[in-house]
């Protein structure tokens, strides 16, 4: 009979256990995301969702998720999508989250914007107006020396600056770097893999500026 009960037991402490990690399993996967608040303190969460000044945030001490504006923190780390922190664009006056793609005194930034807008089309003669949605994916790389302003490399649309005006205003960054300037020169190329190896290259090579 206590052979029975014990038995009986187990499965029911079994469950038990399953159900409690279960519950604690958000948690778990959520250990690697954090944000940076204005004082520098390191607060643990669930990164919900992030806009381009806006991070919806889920503390793991808390049952609902807060909306945090970009010039409330010094940044953020989202597990699933990396690391963000909130600058100024060219010619704008708020922060917005720029997510971190090289890191050091030369760093590039990402800014990407997508999202939905309705248009409409023709089916063909006679035929009504069709409505549907299109979706769009804008992306732009930017380059920033210490806490110098940022300075546009590339984009994947054509609105942007002139060709000619982004490669010399990454020259500019990289010119007290005799060795990495030399190989921008030399080299014809100005893609994004090619700039991320300048960078990359500038930042491991102590600057020495030719005369």
């Amino acid at each position: 009979m206590n052979t029975l009960i014990a038995r009986l037991k187990r499965p029911s402490l079994l469950i038990i256990c399953i159900f409690l990690l279960l519950l604690e399993s958000p948690h778990l996967m959520a250990q690697g995301d954090y944000l940076i608040t204005a004082s520098g303190d390191t607060v643990p969460g669930i990164v919900k969702s992030h806009k381009k000044d806006v991070l919806k945030f889920l503390k793991l001490d808390s049952r609902k998720a807060e909306k945090i504006k970009a010039g409330d923190l010094r940044g953020f780390y989202s597990s699933s999508d990396g690391h963000f922190v909130p600058l100024v664009l060219p010619d704008a006056k708020k922060q917005q989250f720029l997510k971190i793609v090289e890191k050091g005194k030369l760093s590039i930034y990402e800014l990407n914007i997508s999202g939905t807008y309705s248009n409409t089309f023709s089916r063909g003669p006679g035929q009504p107006m069709a409505f549907g949605t299109t979706s769009y994916n804008n992306i732009t790389w930017f380059a920033r020396k210490g806490d110098g302003p940022l300075v546009e490399l590339k984009k994947n649309s054509w609105i942007t600056l002139s060709r000619k005006k982004r490669r010399d205003a990454f020259f500019d960054l990289i010119q007290d770097n005799a060795a990495v300037a030399k190989r921008y020169e030399e080299v014809d190329k100005f893609t994004f893999d090619f700039i991320r190896q300048l960078v990359i290259e500038y930042n491991l090579k102590q600057p020495t500026a030719s005369h």
